[in-house]
């Protein structure tokens, strides 16, 4: 409903561009090992004049089948038109939105004027203030909302990034004559992979520190894709990014060496492999053409001639990716420093991880006698929400630990374990 109602909304937006904005890097303060950002006082200012062009050229445009995630058609296309800036990526100079709500199928609906269902609007300015003689190109993403209603589902997306033909923009607003970019294909989804974080086998992986996918149909999947690059990235923003050919991980694998010793091991979320939390991992196939529309291979990628991994805005044609983040554990009931009744019931949340098929929850008080109890009571396993009653031998000021367990009741591999601080009377 929110994206439907913004559509009329954009015939009031104006572009604006600053080119070539100076800046400098000031190193981030980690205390206690988390990146702290909030101090922006070196952030660089560029003010913009925001009525420079408005957003003249309104047109339609005719997309493929809308992709899947989870199971069910995505809620609908998010449009941002630009230009192909050499060195500095696509500057966006326009908005579109369109809804898959009724039916939620695989086109979105239809819009106001437009002919029919499929066809979405987009309202763009020219190239303009340093910008002009740019390639024009449209980014268009299937979008899912699951990840707002349903903590388990991670966040998916597959886009699209077509070339307007001609390079000329059009005034069209009824879509009488609608770009037809359906050639482009939206790239699966890849909801299946799979890491082994610890050295030793695990969770069914045979080696550690090995990346799989789990569906046996990852050939079929994966075609038209030209590179699978799985990113692992931690609270300090510092990333580890494996390349990798789609043919090769259709039927197999790829692993990680160990880091050397006094290195930041970036698949662990501190850096730390010692610290235990595992890091976020992020799964991405591209789709990549040259300028006349020739395929472009994994192996043409990584040779030594012009279409090197710089130039990726270039021949990016699509993309897909799917975040994997690690498991967390938030406290609500007892509150962290609060005071409780012994025994009493407790409450958290988990994320990105699904209580009864991923493994359970306990809760653990290690003071004295070590007890231990399993969250029995699931209220929403998609808001994950997952609530019992404390150990009933624990009292006193104590530290309350809940630990995520796999289906066997073994904690996982690397451990995610979180605590709260309480007085239990």
């Amino acid at each position: 409903q929110l994206l439907s109602q913004l559509l009329p909304v954009f015939r009031r937006f104006n572009s604006s561009v600053v080119r070539d904005v100076q800046f400098t890097l000031k190193t981030t303060p980690t205390p206690n090992g988390v990146a702290d950002f909030s101090d922006t006082s070196a952030f660089t200012t560029a003010d913009h004049d925001f009525q420079q062009i408005p957003l003249g050229f309104n047109f339609a445009l005719k997309f493929a089948d809308l992709p899947k995630f989870k199971g069910s058609y995505v809620d609908g296309l998010v449009l941002l038109g630009g230009v192909i800036t050499p060195g500095r990526g696509v500057v966006p100079l326009g908005l579109g939105v369109g809804v898959n709500q009724s039916p939620a199928d695989a086109k979105v609906d239809k819009q106001g004027a437009l002919p029919s269902a499929g066809l979405v609007s987009l309202r763009m300015a020219p190239a303009h203030h340093g910008l002009e003689g740019s390639t024009y190109g449209v980014v268009a993403l299937g979008a899912s909302l699951k990840s707002a209603t349903d903590s388990t589902s991670g966040v998916g997306g597959s886009a699209i990034f077509a070339r307007v033909p001609s390079n000329k923009l059009v005034f069209d607003p009824k879509g009488a004559t609608p770009i037809d970019v359906s050639g482009e294909t939206f790239l699966t989804i890849q909801e299946d992979a799979k890491y082994n974080f610890v050295s030793t086998p695990y969770g069914g992986i045979a080696k550690g520190r090995t990346f799989t996918f789990t569906n046996t149909n990852k050939a079929q999947e994966l075609a038209g894709a030209s590179v699978v690059r799985v990113t692992f990235y931690g609270t300090d923003d510092l990333r580890w990014s494996v390349v990798a050919d789609p043919s090769a991980l259709a039927g197999g694998t790829f692993t990680l060496p160990e880091v050397p010793s006094g290195l930041k091991d970036r698949t662990f979320s501190s850096g730390n492999k010692a610290s235990g939390q595992r890091s976020d991992m992020l799964v991405q196939t591209v789709r990549l053409a040259t300028e006349s529309g020739a395929a472009l291979s994994f192996t043409q990628l990584v040779e030594n001639n012009g279409t090197n991994a710089e130039r990726l805005n270039d021949f990016a044609r699509a993309f897909a990716i799917m975040g994997y983040a690690r498991p967390v554990v938030a406290w609500e009931t007892p509150a962290n420093n609060g005071t409780a009744v012994k025994g009493s019931a407790f409450k958290v949340v988990v994320s990105n991880f699904v209580l009864g098929t991923d493994g359970y929850l306990t809760v653990s008080c290690g003071t004295g006698t070590d007890q231990s109890v399993e969250a029995t009571a699931y209220s929403d396993v998609a808001k994950g929400e997952a609530s019992g009653n404390l150990p009933a031998g624990c009292s006193g000021v104590v530290t309350l630990t809940a630990t995520l367990v796999d289906m066997n009741r073994a904690p996982l591999q690397p451990p995610a374990a979180f605590i709260t601080n309480v007085t239990l009377q």
